[in-house]
C-alpha cells in the first residue's frame, strides 16, 4: 500500500488529519514542493502527468499481423465448394458431424488480435472511401469535375471533435491539451455547466456558449473553433431541456454549419 501524502502539506498522513487550518500558512504541493495543494490543475509536474497520460491513451495500436492475416485468408480460400454449399441440417448437429469449412487459427496465433486488426482495416477502407465520395460532392457543386485532381489538392480538412465534459471550467487545462496533441480546427463540447459569470480563453480560439436558461451551472454547449476560420455564431437555441450553439463556417465551396447540442436524457 503506498504512504500517504497529504495534499495541503505533503506530510505523510490522510488530508482529513491534517493540523494545519484554514490559510494562515501556505499549502505544499506534493509533486512539485511548490507554494500550493498538490490537487491544484495549475501545477507544472500535474501536466507533465497529464499530457503523458493523454499520449499513452492516444498511441496507435500494433501494426496489423499481415502473415496471421494472409495465413488466415489462404484457409478460406482453400475451403472446397461442396463443403460451402453443403446445408447445416439439424440432425448434422445432433449427431455431432465437424464442420471443416473453417480452421481455428494455432495457439500461437493471438486471434483477437488478427479479429481486430482485420475490423481496423474494414474501417480504414470505408474512411477512405467516404473521404472519396466528399471530395466528388465538393467538386460537384463548385462544378470543376474536368479538374477533379487539381480541385481534390485544394480542399482542406477540418479536424473536428465532440466531448461532453461535465463542466468546462474544471476541465479547462484539459482542453488546452487536447487541442494542442490533436491540432483540432473544432471542438463541440457538451455540459459546460456555465452560468453568466463564467468564461474562458484559450489562445488562437474563439469560444461560443449557451447556457441553461434557469441560470444555474447544469446543461449548457458551446463551440470552439480556431480563430483563422472564417465563421460567424447563428442564434442560440436553449429550453428547459435542449440548449445548442452554431456556428457557420465560410469556405470557397460555400457555408456549412456545425452545432453542439445537449439533450437531457430524459427525453432523448
Amino acid at each position: 500500500m503506498r504512504p500517504y501524502r497529504c495534499l495541503k502539506c505533503a506530510e505523510s498522513h490522510p488530508t482529513k488529519n491534517c493540523p494545519k487550518v484554514g490559510r494562515t500558512t501556505p499549502a505544499t504541493c506534493a509533486l512539485c514542493l511548490g507554494p500550493h495543494p498538490s490537487n491544484y490543475k495549475g501545477c507544472e509536474v500535474y501536466k507533465e502527468i497529464l499530457v503523458t497520460k493523454i499520449q499513452k491513451r492516444t498511441t496507435l495500436r500494433p501494426q496489423t499481423n499481415l502473415n496471421a492475416i494472409t495465413q488466415l485468408q489462404d484457409q478460406t480460400k482453400n475451403t472446397t465448394k461442396t463443403d460451402t454449399e453443403k446445408p447445416k441440417y439439424y440432425s448434422d448437429v445432433v449427431k455431432g458431424t465437424p464442420d471443416k469449412s473453417f480452421n481455428l487459427p494455432s495457439q500461437q496465433e493471438n486471434y483477437q488480435q488478427i479479429t481486430y486488426n482485420r475490423i481496423e482495416e474494414i474501417f480504414i477502407k470505408q474512411s477512405e472511401k467516404i473521404d472519396m465520395i466528399l471530395q466528388q460532392m465538393i467538386l460537384q457543386h463548385d462544378g470543376s469535375l474536368d479538374n477533379s485532381s487539381q480541385q481534390t489538392d485544394k480542399v482542406r480538412k477540418l479536424k473536428i471533435a465532440t466531448w461532453n465534459i461535465n463542466g468546462l471550467s474544471p476541465n479547462k487545462s484539459e482542453v488546452d491539451i487536447l487541442l494542442k496533441i490533436h491540432d483540432l480546427d473544432i471542438l463541440l463540447i457538451s455540459e459546460t455547466h456555465f452560468t453568466n459569470s463564467n468564461h474562458v480563453n484559450i489562445s488562437n480560439y474563439n469560444i461560443y456558449t449557451t447556457n441553461h436558461p434557469d441560470g444555474t451551472a447544469h446543461g449548457g454547449t458551446a463551440v470552439v473553433i480556431r480563430s483563422s476560420i472564417e465563421h460567424y455564431e447563428l442564434p442560440q437555441f436553449k429550453t428547459e431541456h435542449i440548449q445548442a450553439t452554431s456556428v457557420s463556417v465560410q469556405d470557397k465551396n460555400g457555408n456549412f454549419n456545425v452545432s453542439s447540442v445537449y439533450c437531457l436524457q430524459s427525453i432523448k
